[in-house]
């Protein structure tokens, strides 16, 4: 993360801020969460997915 707040990169990130959980729950958090990430993706370079939000970073 830091390399991107310092340089910008990688050209976009996505930060997984679950914690520990099993693998079928943060399937779930993705696929619940695809249509919203690709469309933020487009106008964020830099978003956080924890268990219960999508957070836009400017």
């Amino acid at each position: 993360m830091n390399s991107f707040l310092v340089s910008k990169q990688p050209y976009k990130l996505l930060l997984v801020s679950t914690g520990n959980i099993a693998n079928k729950e943060l399937k779930d958090i993705f696929t619940k969460n695809v249509p919203q990430i690709i469309s933020a993706l487009t106008i964020f370079d830099f978003l956080e997915i924890t268990r219960t939000a999508l957070i836009e970073h400017a």
